[in-house]
């Protein structure tokens, strides 16, 4: 039986007096001695099952404790640190755009580019960048 249901038994058990003694308890959330107190009262029969009740909520409140605790534990691991990258240094150069007119450039892949007036352009120092400088007439090397 589930341990509500035993509580509603017990108390069905009980005579008038005790049962408004043991709702009492239930409502405040008696401390050990209170219910020790409440059990000398009882006769043998109901003092085994009211024992047997306590035992199954203490075991009932373990578990909940001990659930939370796993899951408190779990929360509280850190996670695994990814491994930091490892820097790359790229000589880069930067062209500005001094054409008056749009000037439309294609890359090596074929990619299409419009420039501007006054656009910087990064680059990796390898061959783009070297037919960027071959047009110096329009593009001005900035570092």
């Amino acid at each position: 039986m589930e341990v509500l249901a035993q509580l509603q038994h017990f108390k069905d058990a009980l005579n008038a007096s005790l049962q408004e003694e043991f709702d009492a308890l239930l409502q405040k959330e008696a401390n050990a001695d209170e219910l020790a107190e409440f059990s000398s009262k009882l006769d043998e029969p109901l003092k085994t099952e009211f024992n047997a009740l306590l035992e199954s909520l203490k075991e009932q409140k373990q578990e909940q404790t001990q659930n939370t605790s796993n899951s408190d534990t779990q929360q509280k691991k850190p996670k695994a640190k990814t491994p930091k990258q490892k820097r790359h240094f790229i000589d880069i150069v930067s062209f500005e755009y001094l054409g008056e007119k749009n000037y439309e450039h294609r890359d090596e892949k074929g990619k299409k580019y419009i420039f501007h007036q006054g656009d910087t352009i990064f680059l990796k120092d390898d061959e783009s960048a070297r037919y960027f400088a071959y047009k110096n007439a329009l593009f001005k090397k900035l570092c």
